[in-house]
């Protein structure tokens, strides 16, 4: 029977070795924050069966570049903001039980007429030599892009921890890891235990858990593209306001894009290379839709000016006017085709339903005097009947995209 008892409460050691060493493994968690969002985990204590595990709060200030950590739970706690040797601030006889707060190597508020002590089971958990059980730093390895600001002096034993950190610009990146802490009785208790004595003497706190979190926080930071972006969207506005009406003086120099005369073209190309002249394109790119909508606008005007069409085509059908024609000559129908093609493209690139149509227009006024003129003149060489089948493909080409319109 002695031997069976042995037995058992080997195991029962083994056992609860096993749960200590499985309750401070190390462990990691990913975080997502983003402005004014927030990032919620349960810390849970082992061995608790009252259910009153800790609450992590992460939330992202981006106005201020700041990353906010809050722990709170509904007991109160001590973390230590150093390496602590137990010896150093536990004191009493044998089993220095009783906590000397005004040993810590930094300021503190404590409450007056107020002690604390660790239980018994909780001095049993520590290794030996138990005086030398070391209590962790409760946050460590701070990543270089967090700077912890200035907190003052903190609560000794606080409902609730709140840090704040300084996020390095343009930082996506963040971790820390936490550590150890020590629990206090739940309030209620406290509060029972506190009305029990009489008035003005001093009130006695016990320490009934000591546990190492263990915990890394990854924390992933996504940040608002578009943020501070506004004055640049606003200028890019401003300019694509100027091109459109720039634009718009163009085709009104030109409207259906056909001219009364070859004089009349070259003022319209003239105008169309001073704007070309004046307005660059923009090769910028950027992760703010906002931002890049203009740049696109502004872009999208910049090939509409430069394919704007105004050509001098005559378009009456009478005999007369189709002898003094454009002619059948290869340069005319090459020049023609390229018309055709530049049409297409324009219409392409353009949301304005107006403007769409005026260029369909143009490309079927094209179409129609190019084939009067062959039909009137006929194609006499090689080189016409080459430079016709070249036309013929604009035409296709043109026909495809504008039946689908």
């Amino acid at each position: 029977m002695r031997h069976i008892l042995t037995l058992l409460l080997l195991v029962m050691a083994a056992c609860g070795k096993a749960n200590a060493q499985q309750a401070r493994e190390q462990q990691t968690k990913e975080a997502v924050v983003a402005d004014q969002s927030l990032y919620e985990d349960i810390v849970n204590i082992p061995f608790d069966d009252k259910g009153l595990d800790l609450v992590l709060h992460l939330t992202f200030d981006e106005n201020n570049n700041e990353l906010t950590m809050s722990l709170v739970g509904s007991r109160q706690l001590l973390v230590f903001l150093q390496d602590i040797q137990r010896k150093k601030v536990f004191t009493g006889f044998w089993s220095r039980r009783k906590f000397r707060p005004e040993r810590l190597p930094y300021a503190t508020l404590i409450e007056p007429k107020t002690k604390y002590k660790l239980t018994t089971p909780v001095v049993k958990s520590f290794s030996k030599p138990r005086t030398k059980h070391l209590f962790n730093k409760w946050i460590t390895n701070i990543s270089p892009s967090l700077t912890l600001k200035e907190q003052g002096v903190s609560q000794l034993t606080p409902d609730s921890i709140v840090l704040k950190f300084s996020v390095d610009a343009e930082a996506t990146k963040a971790s820390f890891t936490l550590r150890n802490i020590l629990v206090l009785e739940p309030k209620e208790e406290q509060a029972v235990a506190a009305m029990k004595r009489n008035k003005g003497k001093t009130i006695h706190y016990r320490f009934v858990l000591d546990h190492d979190l263990a915990t890394t926080y990854n924390v992933s930071i996504k940040r608002n593209p578009c943020f501070a972006m506004q004055p640049v969207t606003d200028s890019i506005n401003r300019r694509v306001a100027a091109i459109r009406n720039s634009y718009r003086r163009l085709l009104k120099s030109c409207p259906t894009g056909k001219a009364t005369s070859q004089t009349e073209v070259n003022i319209f190309n003239q105008h169309r290379q001073y704007l070309l002249a004046q307005y660059s394109p923009i090769a910028d790119s950027t992760k703010c839709s906002t931002l890049m909508q203009a740049y696109n606008a502004y872009n999208h005007y910049i090939d509409s000016i430069a394919n704007a069409p105004c050509i001098y085509i005559p378009v009456d059908n009478s005999p007369q006017a189709i002898s003094s024609s454009i002619g059948v000559s290869e340069e005319t129908l090459l020049s023609a085709a390229k018309r055709l093609d530049d049409i297409v493209s324009s219409i392409m690139v353009s949301h304005d339903k107006t403007e769409i149509r005026d260029l369909r227009n143009l490309g079927r006024d094209i179409i129609r005097v190019v084939n009067a003129n062959v039909s009137g003149k006929r194609l006499r060489d090689e080189s016409q009947r080459k430079a016709f089948a070249i036309f013929r493909k604009a035409e296709e080409y043109f026909y495809s995209v504008t039946m689908k319109l």
